[in-house]
């Protein structure tokens, strides 16, 4: 009986190193990561602006692993089509944001856009961000 007990927590102590094994595993590699971005439909809002949103629009990237102590910064997510990041594999909340600031300002659009994805160890992944106008004047007419 005691030879059974023995067997018994030894696979149960062999079956919890493995999936113990198989989690970390994800954790310690390292995954790359592309940015593909788009903005919103621009025929939901009629927007009253000097400027309209222009192809060499600057995005940076805000990066935030999901564990707390991945994070990084991409200045201009285009450096992306190149040179994918190298991250820690894990799950990433990736926000992408243009101009020089979050405050609404007439003349000047401010887009942004998040999403989360699973970044795998030795692949590239893919954060595909629709940016949305954010942040905006507002002026209300009345009779």
């Amino acid at each position: 009986m005691k030879a059974i007990v023995e067997h018994i927590c030894l696979a149960a102590s062999s079956l919890l190193l493995a999936v113990s094994c198989q989690r970390s595993g994800l954790e310690d590699g390292t995954g790359y990561l592309t940015v593909s971005l788009g903005l919103g439909d621009p025929s939901e809002i009629t927007v009253k602006s000097a400027e309209a949103p222009s192809d060499d629009m600057v995005f940076s990237l805000s990066i935030v692993g999901e564990d707390g102590r991945h994070s990084y910064t991409v200045a201009d997510y285009r450096t992306l089509a190149t040179e994918p990041l190298a991250v820690a594999a894990g799950r990433y909340t990736v926000t992408a944001t243009s101009g020089l600031g979050s405050a609404a300002a007439w003349g000047a659009p401010y887009y942004s856009g998040s999403t989360t994805l699973l970044v795998k160890p030795e692949q590239t992944s893919t954060a595909n961000i629709t940016c949305t106008l954010a942040n905006t004047n507002l002026v209300v007419l009345s009779h």
